[in-house]
Parts: structure tokens; sequence; C-alpha cells
């Protein structure tokens, strides 16, 4: 069964065309007004902007002046193009680059980023000044703590996840106390929700405002595990925002599908926008989902040598602003279908998981990145794709909830798949 549910949010990961994200340095505010309108004209609603922390904060008790005004002079165009604007703020690691203000490093080895109390409590000016520099602008929607800040494990002292969550919080605490009213989330990619590290899966689904998630059908493992042609390819991010929505306290917390793409280093060309597509199919239906945001605006200049081949061709718009192919599909389906949307509300059936399924021997070796495809997670994702393809509006249930009679009436849930069977 299916209800109307409320229009999806649309947006884009902004990776600016000139002079990537150097431009809080080098800034150039004609070439950033013609991206920004670029963007609105193939129908999105927000952009997710990008800090590079060391610029915003190359020392402890020093946040640039210069940087600060830009920030607020992106808001201002962003009003201009009727975009409104998430912060990510402590980046950190972004587009398979780290980033770390002078002051991280020591003589010693790298600080922690999240339990030096010197540098917590410079992240915390650096996060209040942001906040209090936009004002009441309309355009902040919200602040993420950071593209991905998980990833800094292998850089800096990894936190337990009790201090990882203790951080986010702490963190979340400050944004909020500066303004009220905005979208608080953290932006990790796929590992926090496929091992145990960093932060734990129950307080990225219960602090802050909204509940983010990175599903690349590559990083995920997806394109390994399964062949072309696979459920398990496009119904990738469909697990994502369905792991996440198990963990919520409520059904009523949002789910973000922040960020989503492929290289034509992955796949051919012609395999992306189909895949595309199902994936919004699969995806679309879930009642948690608030919105979806692409990776990325924009191709990066050639000029800038040093990423990896695959991050240089995923925009939706080329180095002259116009739409490329899957920029023309997103616009087509965000005017046709952004009005209201088909979603699952009863008679959901429910595949029951609990936390053993991310007990993994690799966590134990710190000094271990376990290949995605390898993690023992993998299994859940795999009888997920299983039964999906037999039940069209299967969800995720964590077994500390199975016999919660109220929260399975509030998802919808009627029918239980545990051990292999239907009940």
């Amino acid at each position: 069964m299916s209800h109307v549910h409320q229009p999806l949010r649309y947006g884009v990961n902004y990776v600016p065309r000139k002079n990537w994200w150097y431009v809080w340095q080098d800034w150039d505010r004609g070439a950033i007004t013609e991206d920004l309108h670029a963007i609105a004209e193939l129908g999105f609603d927000h952009i997710r902007a990008h800090c590079l922390w060391p610029v915003f904060q190359p020392d402890v008790g020093y946040i640039s002046p210069a940087a600060v005004q830009r920030f607020t002079e992106l808001l201002e165009i962003a009003d201009g193009a009727n975009l409104d604007v998430v912060l990510s703020l402590l980046d950190g690691w972004l587009s398979g680059w780290a980033f770390f203000p002078a002051f991280v490093h020591s003589p010693r080895g790298m600080k922690s980023i999240y339990t030096d109390p010197v540098v917590v409590q410079a992240e915390r000016e650096l996060c209040t000044t942001l906040i209090r520099a936009a004002g009441g602008n309309r355009r902040l929607l919200g602040i993420d703590l950071g593209n991905e800040i998980n990833v800094l494990e292998h850089f800096v002292p990894r936190p337990t996840r009790e201090e990882g969550d203790s951080w986010a919080r702490d963190m979340f605490s400050c944004a909020e106390s500066t303004r009220e009213d905005l979208l608080l989330t953290n932006g990790v990619d796929h590992n926090p929700w496929y091992r145990n590290t960093v932060f734990s899966r129950t307080a990225l689904a219960r602090s802050g405002s909204h509940t983010s998630v990175h599903a690349w059908v590559k990083f995920t493992g997806a394109l390994e595990l399964f062949p072309p042609g696979h459920i398990g390819r496009e119904a990738i991010a469909r697990y994502a925002v369905e792991l996440a929505a198990a963990y919520a306290t409520t059904p009523a917390r949002p789910v973000w599908l922040q960020e989503f793409g492929a290289s034509g280093e992955w796949l051919p060309e012609h395999e992306i926008i189909p895949l595309m597509e199902a994936t919004l199919n699969r995806v679309e239906k879930v009642p948690e989902l608030w919105g979806v945001t692409w990776w990325c605006s924009h191709d990066i200049d050639q000029s800038h040598r040093g990423f990896s081949g695959q991050e240089y061709d995923m925009g939706l718009l080329d180095l002259q602003n116009r739409p490329k192919p899957m920029g023309v599909h997103f616009r087509n389906r965000v005017r046709t279908d952004n009005n209201a949307r088909q979603v699952f509300s009863a008679d959901r059936v429910a595949l029951v998981f609990d936390e053993s399924s991310f007990d993994d021997p690799a966590e134990r070796d710190p000094t271990m990145l376990p290949e995605t495809s390898t993690l023992l997670s993998q299994k859940l994702v795999k009888q997920f794709m299983h039964y999906l393809a037999e039940h069209e509006n299967l969800c995720l249930l964590h077994r500390s909830r199975a016999a919660d009679s109220t929260y399975l009436e509030e998802r919808g849930i009627t029918r239980v798949i545990d051990n292999g069977g239907l009940q």
C-alpha cells in the first residue's frame, strides 16, 4: 500500500567549475553565480557546499575573515538562484584528499580531532563563527559536521565510538545553541554503517536532526559483489536508507541520501543513466527519505592535477555549465516528479537483523583497512537484496524493536522475515 508523501528535496554537492574548492582562496563571484544559476536551471533546490578547513582556520586562534566573508557571499548568490545551502564544516576529507590545519600536527604526530581539547575548542569556534556570520539568512539550511570526517581515522588517532559519538553530540549542541532552526547532520561515508568504527550507527541515527548516508555503488562494494543487471547494484542506496531508518528512534526521523553518483571509470557511460534511474526508483519509495543529493554539480578541470581519475567526470554540468546527459535526465525527472511521490506506508515486510551482523574481525586490528566487499556485514546486504527481489516493500528491522507492536504499527510493518522465514 502507498500514499502521497511530501515532495523530496533534490540537490547536488557543489563543486565549483573554476578553481575547485580552492575558490575560498581564489574567489570568483561571477563564476560561482553562473554555476549556481546553472544548478537551479536543472530544477534543484539545494546545494551541499564544502569548507576547506585549513583555509578557514589556519591557526588555532585565527579564523580567516576573507573566507568567512566569502561564505556569506555564497549564501547571497544562492539566494539569487533560489537555492538553499547545507555547509559541510570540517573538510577534512574531500575528493580523496586530506586537509588539516597546522595546529592538528605536532612533533609527536597528529592530534585527535575528536578528543584533543584545544583542537575541539577551535572546531567549536569555527562552527559558531560561521553560523553567526550567516545570521538569520534563510538560505543557510543546515550544518554538516564534515564531509566523511570518519575517514580521517586513517590520519589521526582513531577514537572509540563512544568518543566519536560524544564529539558529534557536542558539535551539534554548539551549532544548535547558536541557531536553533538548522538541519544538523554528520555526513559520514558507508564505513560506520558497515563496520564498527568512529561513530555508532545508533548515534548517527539519533543525534542531530537528519541522518545522512553515502551510497556509492563502487565504494560500498556493490559493483564487485553484484553483476550487471543485478538488483544489488540499483538498490544499494535503498539498503543504506533502510538501514539508517532502522536505527532511528521514531519513523519521523528524516534520512538524507547525501552522496551518490558514478564515474565513467567504473561503468560504461550508457549504463550510468539507467542505473541511476533504477536507484532513484528504488529509494524514493522509502517514507523516511528526506532528499537526494547527487555527487556532484560540475566536472573537475583537468588542470587540477593529482586527483584520482574517477573524480573528474562525475558532474551533471561540464566546465562551460552545459548539462551533461545525466544532468538532462535529472532535470527532466525533477520537473516531472517533484510535486508528490508514492511511498510504502503499510503492509511492509521487514528483514530482522542484529548487531552481530557487523562484528567483523578486521576491526580488531587498527592497522587494517579492509576491503568493503569482504566485510561480514555484506552478508546482510546480500540477504536484503535477495528478499527485496521478492518483496518490493521490504525494510529492515533491528531485533531490539521486533517485539515493539507500537513501533511496528508506526512503520507499517505487518510481516517479518527472521532466520529466513516469513512470519
